[in-house]
């Protein structure tokens, strides 16, 4: 009935979807915890609340601290590598950002069951659903991995905020679900169109950036202006603030806590793995967007008499004043940014010069630190670089080595 062909290249398909899963323990065990936790909570029917409740906190603290365990080990170990076809990538920074969220968590449930605060199934789903959903962004490498950890993090985000029946919580929880539905369509198409330019959706990928550079500068700008769109309404940026104040009113102080930090740790994380696409011609427009979210969050704070919309317009703030560090270009003149790179007595002709370049890379007092750098770097992107001095020439500080490293590497 099946071929063997069709059964061997099944067989593959599962080795590939599940390379580099022993990468991503921790971030298995929430998902896995999280089909645990729906599964025992068929037992916890028609039990007193309190009982109900103890359950469900002992169920997810026990989940939470495994995988904060296994996190810690994998920062400590400085395990890093691709997973599942590329789609993710584990590295120094998902993995502290990681660390981070899951204790976050773990602390947030310990207060909460120390306050002795009722802990409801559709809380633990929508809770665990925005762990699950911060953990996988901050190491998403590919924009289909992206969107779905994204809307992840919503579906918990709409859960928890659907908790509250009275006219305080619809007033919350319905601009949220319909701009959230807006932002992902938005992000959607400009991810669509993002392929279009490059016929590649992984963030990391040459053809990706090549595509990206060498398009039609007015529909780059327009993919990756709706593609910042849809993260910036995750990060309450102005003008895509609005939702925040009325929708952190309307929880409980543990779970505004929750929403307002975990997914901005990971969508700051992701902001910064995109950042080298935006051209320079839009590091003002985002500069601009920065001090208005900056100005706009303080100055509301100031006539707010309410302590959690002061909270939601000081979080707003604080995307803006994180935001704003490192935008400052080197310059706009390109003699001043060859002069930066090659010293003070190039020129542009220089950056157009691949020898002039390799000259001065060559006469850097850290050269063999670097060539020992890329070829490490490069070898666990599976880029396999000459040896120095297994042939004469290739001996770093000739520039016969960096030469034929450029031509490895194209």
């Amino acid at each position: 009935m099946f071929s063997t062909e069709l059964l061997s290249s099944v067989s593959s398909k599962i080795t590939e979807t599940t390379a580099g899963f022993s990468l991503i323990l921790p971030e298995l065990v929430v998902g896995i915890w999280i089909l645990v936790s729906i599964f025992a909570d068929l037992f916890l029917h028609g039990k007193p609340a309190k009982t109900a409740d103890s359950w469900r906190y002992f169920l997810a603290q026990m989940g939470i601290l495994l995988a904060l365990g296994l996190a810690f080990q994998r920062m400590t170990q400085g395990l890093a590598g691709f997973v599942s076809f590329q789609l993710f990538q584990v590295n120094i920074g998902s993995n502290t950002i990681n660390v981070l969220i899951i204790a976050l968590g773990a602390l947030l449930l310990g207060l909460n069951q120390l306050h002795q605060k009722s802990f409801s199934l559709e809380e633990n789903i929508g809770f665990s659903a925005i762990l699950l959903g911060s953990l996988l962004t901050s190491m998403s490498a590919h924009f289909l991995t992206v969107f779905l950890s994204l809307e992840l993090i919503s579906m918990g985000t709409y859960i928890l905020v659907a908790m509250r029946k009275d006219a305080i919580g619809a007033r919350a929880a319905l601009p949220y679900v319909l701009f959230g539905l807006g932002s992902s369509a938005i992000f959607l198409y400009g991810m669509s169109l993002l392929y279009g330019l490059s016929g590649n959706m992984y963030l990391f990928s040459a053809d990706f950036s090549r595509g990206i550079a060498t398009a039609d500068p007015v529909f780059a700008y327009l993919a990756l202006g709706l593609v910042g769109t849809g993260i910036l309404f995750k990060m309450a940026w102005v003008p895509f603030h609005p939702w925040s104040p009325d929708l952190l009113e309307s929880l409980p102080a543990s779970w505004m806590s929750w929403i307002s930090v975990a997914p901005k740790l990971a969508v700051s994380l992701l902001g910064i793995k995109l950042v080298h696409y935006v051209p320079i011609s839009m590091v003002s427009t985002i500069s601009l967007l920065a001090m208005a979210t900056l100005l706009v969050g303080n100055l509301a704070a100031m006539g707010q008499k309410n302590s959690k919309r002061l909270l939601a317009y000081s979080s707003i703030a604080n995307n803006g004043l994180m935001s704003s560090d490192g935008k400052e270009l080197v310059s706009k003149d390109v003699n001043e940014i060859a002069k930066k790179l090659l010293g003070q007595t190039a020129t542009v002709k220089d950056l157009q010069d691949p020898e002039a370049i390799i000259d001065y890379v060559i006469k850097l007092p850290n050269y063999e630190e670097l060539v020992a750098d890329a070829r490490e770097t490069l070898g666990r992107e599976g880029v396999k670089l000459p040896e120095a001095g297994k042939v004469e020439s290739f001996v770093p500080g000739t520039g016969a080595w960096f030469r034929k490293m450029i031509e490895v590497i194209k």
